[in-house]
């Protein structure tokens, strides 16, 4: 939830541009940089979370976030956004995802994919929750009061989070939630499964490429869209508080997108689930080409919300069926550096385009190409010849 609060920028944008006159790539400079400081900390991070409690990880993230939003309801000028939205909350956020989700790949051996929906649901519900509030703060309060409620909601959540989580169930005497031979139809080599591919050997292997590529793709859709849908919805004459509902349901549609995927997950497969995730989000994007009133741009945000919400159920399982847990932290943060690269990508990209051409025609092209190009990675996303892990029922 603390996570959809940060990623509710894009309510943003038309208020510091009115205001400042500034340009939309100025402020998408914002989001942008944020995912640069996220990408060069995500790793270090990974690394300290495996060596100290994930109390004292989120604890710092909760302080550093809160105070990043917090600090952004003062500023005057473009370089302190780009200080305190981008560098200090975005330090704060590299300290959510891989902590989070590695915790819940230990404490459950079985239904991994249910538990990853449910865990996970917490975005959705943050970001339907999240965007239309803060849109209506901004029409009572004005943007600077969003942004501080932002700043204290975050840390609170961040705060109660840290006192309550465990890395392990080890830490208080228990074993993780039963343990499996198979995960639906996939069947893992024992060295995966006992978590024996080490970080070096993972980032020497095709499928640690394929999938950062995936990633970097899919990312770079997914933080344009975010961070461009209530200013293209203005765009088209609709209403703010109702572009900033398509925001919000993008994620209750991706609250159910992880429960439906993470649900079948263990019944149909990584593999096939990630491909349904895929087409999904090419289907999204082709709406969104010919999106042209309210109506049409909340079918588009609860198909893309849908997909977005299976595939974030299924990036930890998918590293952890090709590389095991003994060092999946450090792959998973890694492997999000992708997300870093694509979420520095996506935003600038879409509000230049906004600046230059004064709408998002050519980029949301863009985007559909991307996803097409998703679509063929997830297709040819087979194990190595060395690593022996990935077979379909």
């Amino acid at each position: 939830m603390a996570n959809a609060i940060l990623l509710s920028f894009g309510v943003f944008y038309n208020p510091l541009i009115t205001q400042f006159g500034w340009r939309a790539a100025d402020v998408a400079l914002a989001p942008s940089i944020l995912s640069v400081v996220y990408l060069v900390m995500v790793l270090p991070v990974s690394w300290v979370y495996q060596k100290v409690s994930i109390k004292v990880v989120v604890l710092v993230g909760g302080i550093l976030m809160g105070l990043g939003l917090a600090l952004s309801s003062t500023i005057t000028s473009l370089w302190q956004l780009y200080l305190f939205y981008g560098i200090i909350a975005g330090v704060g956020s590299s300290t959510i995802w891989v902590p989070f989700t590695s915790a819940i790949m230990n404490w459950f051996d079985h239904k991994r994919g249910i538990a990853m929906g449910i865990a996970l649901s917490g975005y959705g519900l943050g970001s339907l929750v999240a965007a239309p509030s803060l849109s209506y703060i901004i029409e009572t309060g004005g943007w600077r009061m969003a942004f501080l409620f932002s700043g204290v909601a975050t840390f609170l959540i961040l705060f109660s989070a840290s006192l309550v989580a465990k890395t392990s169930p080890k830490e208080i005497g228990l074993k993780p939630y039963r343990s499996i031979q198979e995960m639906g139809h996939e069947s893992f080599d024992e060295s995966v499964a006992s978590g024996n591919s080490s970080f070096h050997k993972a980032i020497r292997t095709k499928p640690f490429w394929l999938l950062y590529c995936l990633w970097i793709s899919s990312q770079i859709v997914t933080s344009l869209y975010t961070q461009h849908i209530v200013l293209f919805a203005l765009g088209l004459g609709i209403s703010f508080i109702l572009g900033s509902l398509g925001l919000g349901i993008i994620g209750l549609s991706s609250i159910i997108g992880r429960f439906v995927v993470g649900f079948f997950l263990d019944r149909v497969g990584i593999r096939r689930a990630l491909l349904f995730c895929y087409l999904v989000t090419l289907l999204s994007a082709l709406l969104l080409l010919v999106t042209r009133d309210a109506l049409w741009l909340f079918l588009f945000a609860t198909l893309f919300g849908f997909s977005f919400g299976g595939r974030s159920v299924l990036e930890v399982p998918i590293t952890s069926a090709f590389f095991g847990l003994t060092h999946l932290a450090i792959i998973v943060g890694a492997l999000e550096t992708a997300f870093g690269v694509g979420g520095m990508i996506g935003p600038y990209l879409g509000g230049y385009a906004y600046d230059v051409t004064g709408g998002y025609s050519q980029v949301f092209l863009f985007c559909t190409l991307l996803a097409i190009l998703s679509v063929a990675i997830v297709v040819f996303l087979k194990p190595s010849e060395t690593s022996g892990i990935w077979t379909n029922g």
